[in-house]
């Protein structure tokens, strides 16, 4: 593969994640505290509902699951917001909360 394939798939992989930020909210609309829960299928389990957290914090989304880790906005769009949108998903913002 030439140096010209490369650059071409590097735009290419650049398009297309520029058009899957797109679908989404800037991060800059969620203010630290903010909560989004979404739900997930993996791989041949699609029988299989996963629900996850993700607040943020610091400007940064921290998630529940098997991944607890400090995500960019960037991040959790490409590996979790974008496929639970793929898969027909939903993604829940919370905007009201009641106290117990």
């Amino acid at each position: 593969m030439g140096r010209r394939e490369v650059l071409e798939g590097v735009i290419a992989r650049a398009a297309d994640e520029l058009a899957l930020l797109d679908q989404f909210p800037d991060n800059a609309e969620f203010e630290d505290g903010q909560v989004i829960v979404f739900s997930r299928t993996f791989g041949n389990r699609s029988d299989t509902i996963y629900y996850y957290t993700a607040v943020k914090s610091g400007g940064l989304w921290y998630t529940t699951g098997k991944e607890r880790a400090a995500w960019s906005w960037e991040r959790l769009v490409g590996f979790h917001l974008s496929k639970c949108a793929d898969e027909g998903q939903e993604i829940w913002v919370a905007t009201e909360w009641e106290t117990l």
